[in-house]
């Protein structure tokens, strides 16, 4: 299991406020989910692959790191077929960031997207 990490924002002498690396992986992950063009069920598809392969799936649709110069976001996404890759994934991008700092106050020096997969497009049933 990951090491928790906590990340110590900055309060006016009521205290210290501790955020988690894993509640900084939760608000990214859901917040790529919220970009239009990103397929919607893929919380449900991570969970589904992560267990046929026997894997911790907390973390699977983004990962923090940090280094030296700053936190770093990987954020994995599946596609609706018929959007622009790099239309959504900048939009991914700057939705997340914008997110993680709203929610926690603290900046994400970079937030990388993978494009690993586009869903199929829906045909529909007509007579």
């Amino acid at each position: 299991m990951k090491n928790q990490k906590y990340y110590n924002n900055a309060s006016q002498h009521l205290g210290e406020i501790q955020i988690t690396t894993e509640v900084l992986e939760t608000i990214a992950g859901k917040a790529a989910t919220e970009v239009k063009g990103v397929h919607d069920d893929f919380k449900k598809y991570q969970k589904e692959m992560g267990n046929f392969f026997g894997m911790n799936t907390r973390g699977l649709g983004a990962q923090i790191t940090d280094d030296a110069h700053g936190m770093i976001a990987d954020v994995n996404v599946r596609l609706d077929y018929g959007y622009s890759v790099p239309d959504v994934a900048i939009k991914v991008q700057n939705y997340v960031r914008e997110q993680v700092l709203f929610m926690t106050g603290l900046y994400l020096k970079e937030v990388n997207v993978h494009v690993i997969s586009i869903a199929p497009e829906v045909q529909s049933e007509e007579g």
